[in-house]
């Protein structure tokens, strides 16, 4: 075998040696839960569209809370301590029903659900045309290992995500942990008051007259 040969075989080798270790990686860390439900680290609070569906499939729930970002700020124990239930908070924000019917269809057929809880946004009706444009990860919604792949040898997955993961478990990144009670809520973001609600109030109002004036001269 002459010097090229060998380097190609050597490439090869090295190649495919690397491919296996990254895809074991991927699949030992398991960063979305595509597996398994997390046992030794506490999960990182990863994009909606690809987080949720490890969780439909390996948590434990009997009902679900799904929707657009209007669903977010639900708190998991008060709906359980009101209601009763195991629930699990599964939106994606400034999703269309077209998305929304897949969760439905992945939640029903990981579990015989008690509840379903839907945030109808009527104002995504008007229009087909998903607002954020999200597509969705079919290697991780179907059941199918033939395309288990594009998780395992993902390099977002590999390197990103991974490494998101074990640093925020390494140094406590607290809001971008899953916190299954408030999960992927966002109101801590904002101050909410008597006072603040007046302002803005009075804040549309002015800018309201101040459009009427210039349609006023416009004219």
């Amino acid at each position: 075998m002459n010097k090229y040969k060998k380097n190609l075989v050597f490439f090869f080798l090295v190649s495919i040696i690397l491919f296996i270790l990254s895809s074991f990686l991927v699949y030992f860390v398991d960063p979305l839960q595509h597996y398994r439900q997390s046992k030794f680290y506490k999960p990182y609070s990863f994009e909606q569209r690809y987080m949720i569906w490890g969780m439909l499939k390996n948590y434990k729930y009997d009902s679900v809370l799904i929707g657009t970002s209007m669903t977010e700020n639900f708190t998991k124990s008060n709906i359980d301590n009101l209601l009763n239930i195991n629930i699990l908070k599964v939106p994606i924000m400034g999703s269309i029903p077209h998305i929304q019917s897949k969760v439905f269809e992945a939640a029903f057929k990981n579990k015989d659900l008690k509840n379903v809880f839907y945030g109808l946004d009527l104002f995504l009706f008007r229009k087909n045309k998903n607002p954020q444009n999200l597509e969705l990860p079919e290697y991780l919604i179907n059941k199918s290992p033939f395309d288990d792949y594009k998780y395992l040898l993902n390099f977002k997955h590999l390197f990103e995500n991974n490494i998101k993961l074990l640093l925020a478990n390494k140094f406590k990144f607290k809001r971008e942990m899953v916190n299954y009670d408030k999960f992927y809520s966002w109101q801590y973001k904002f101050e909410f008051s008597k006072k603040l609600c007046i302002e803005d109030y009075k804040n549309r109002i002015n800018k309201l007259s101040y459009k009427k004036k210039i349609m006023t001269y416009c004219q």
